[in-house]
């Protein structure tokens, strides 16, 4: 029997032994991964978590907890899959393999429930406006989620494609992370603007490109921003003028 990057068993698999190539990146990446994307997660909902999840000025949806647990979950859950691969503890690796495929079954029905609440609090609670366009985030990042995972479960007897696929799927998870960087970091309003434009939808790019207009200069990115604002305030000028 051969083994998985979550640890489903399958039947063993003719290989033709070759000799391993890429030193240290080709042994430790997917477990580096393993530990920077939970560090990106942390770092990213540390902004945001005070306000928004402990101590909150209007109490949140149940399900926004559960969701985070849920999430939260998986990162370790896929860390501790990746340091058994790593140790070379295969037996245990493929003992909690199942566990993992059920686990993640649950990430796309609890992230879409998520949304969906979450996107009716915003409008009702806190009166927020473009709340729509801010859902197709969070529901195509479950898009790609249960895409690749599914993969993954389909492919589990090519550990080459598995381990990739699973690593995909829990990539999406972090664009929820990125977006609460602070924008001297990150600021992806400009894109996501000039995404809506191109795609036809100029109206819901406004907002978007009025935030990118707010956005501070980050220190020692100061030409560029400055050049930022100005394609910022060029598209949006045009925008209206339509």
């Amino acid at each position: 029997m051969s083994t998985t990057e979550v640890g489903i068993p399958v039947p063993a698999v003719q290989r033709s032994v070759t000799k391993r190539r890429g030193g240290f990146l080709q042994n430790y990446f997917y477990f580096a991964m393993a530990l920077l994307i939970p560090a990106i997660v942390v770092f990213g909902f540390s902004f945001t978590i005070g306000r928004n999840l402990i101590h909150p000025a209007i109490p949140r949806p149940t399900i926004l907890y559960v969701h985070a647990a849920v999430f939260s979950g998986w990162l370790v859950f896929f860390l501790l899959q990746s340091s058994l691969v790593r140790t070379r503890n295969v037996q245990v690796h493929r003992s909690i393999g199942w566990f993992g495929a059920v686990f993640g079954a649950l990430i796309p029905v609890i992230g879409v429930a998520t949304a969906i609440a979450m996107g009716r609090f915003d409008i009702h609670a806190l009166q927020q406006k473009h709340v729509e366009m801010d859902l197709m985030i969070p529901l195509w990042d479950m898009v790609v989620f249960a895409t690749a995972f599914g993969l993954a479960i389909y492919w589990r007897g090519k550990p080459e494609y598995h381990r990739r696929l699973v690593y995909v799927a829990t990539c999406a998870l972090t664009a929820a992370a990125f977006g609460r960087f602070p924008t001297y970091l990150l600021n992806p309003n400009f894109f996501y603007a000039e995404y809506l434009v191109e795609t036809k939808r100029p109206d819901e790019a406004v907002p978007y490109l009025e935030r990118a207009l707010q956005a501070p200069a980050r220190p020692g990115r100061e030409i560029a921003d400055a050049g930022r604002r100005e394609e910022a305030r060029a598209l949006l000028e045009r925008v209206r003028a339509k």
